[in-house]
Parts: C-alpha cells; sequence; structure tokens
C-alpha cells in the first residue's frame, strides 16, 4: 500500500491505489459538507490523501549495556528507528 487518506475524525488510512485515497477524501469531504449547514468544522481543511513516500521501521535494537550512559537504567534495551522507502 503506497497511498493514504487522512480525516480528523477517522484518522489515517491505508489504500492501494491512488484512486482509493482520493475516493476516501472526497468521501470523508462529503460527509463534512453534509453537516456544513451547522457551519463547516474547524479541521475540514486537513482532509488530505497522497502517496506514501517513507515510514519508520526499527533499525536496531540490542541489549543495554554498562556503557549506555546516557540510557536510564530501567531501560534492558536500546532500540532506534529511521524513515526508509516504501
Amino acid at each position: 500500500m503506497k497511498y493514504f487518506s487522512y480525516h480528523p475524525e477517522e484518522g489515517f488510512e491505508l489504500h492501494k491505489t491512488a484512486e482509493e485515497a482520493k475516493e476516501a477524501a472526497e468521501k470523508a469531504l462529503d460527509f463534512e459538507r453534509d453537516g456544513a449547514c451547522d457551519g463547516w468544522s474547524d479541521y475540514v481543511d486537513q482532509i488530505c490523501w497522497g502517496e506514501l513516500k517513507q515510514h519508520v521501521v526499527k533499525t536496531m535494537s540490542r541489549p543495554r549495556n554498562d556503557e549506555d550512559t546516557f540510557i536510564s537504567d530501567d531501560c534492558a534495551m536500546v532500540v532506534d528507528y529511521g524513515l526508509v522507502d516504501v
């Protein structure tokens, strides 16, 4: 899945095609339009869709050691994440 849509009330959703993502965003806008007689919501301009370029994945995981002075003693593992292409 390389496409997404976002609606503040529904959240972030992944889609297989650009057409599906655009349709979801249009559906969200239609929902807002139906309620606009009472005034548009403050977040209607946050509805969007697009192509997902990168996402976060775990890039490192290892047990904490005594040299890891910057990490709390309560942590047993040192873990890091990074952005990678989809």
